[in-house]
C-alpha cells in the first residue's frame, strides 16, 4: 500500500498531519515497517490511522510505558503499531 497526502486528505485527515505527512515523506511512502517507525518518529497520528484503517488495537499495549495522559504518537511502540498493521493484511 503506498500512502499520498492526498489518500490522507481523502480520508478525512487534518490539515496539520497532512502537512506533517508531506514534511516526512515528501510525495508518498510505501507502508513499510521503516516507514511506520519513520513516522512515529516524526509524530504522525499512527493511532488515527489504525483506526481509520479499521485495524484493532489496545491503547495499553500500544503505550506500555505510559498512561492515556501520555499518548503521543512518538512514544507509541513502533513494533507493536507494525504489528498490528501487518497481522491486518494477512
Amino acid at each position: 500500500m503506498r500512502i499520498t497526502a492526498d489518500l490522507l486528505r481523502k480520508m478525512h485527515a487534518c490539515h496539520t498531519q497532512v502537512s506533517l505527512f508531506i514534511e516526512t515523506f515528501g510525495d508518498g511512502a510505501a507502508l513499510t515497517p521503516g516507514n511506520v517507525r519513520k513516522a512515529l518518529a516524526a509524530g504522525l497520528d499512527m493511532e488515527w490511522f489504525l483506526i481509520e484503517l479499521g485495524v484493532s488495537y489496545d491503547w495499553k499495549k500500544m503505550w506500555p510505558d505510559t498512561g492515556p495522559w501520555d499518548t503521543t504518537p512518538e512514544r507509541a511502540d513502533p513494533d507493536y503499531v507494525i504489528d498490528r498493521l501487518f497481522e491486518s493484511k494477512r
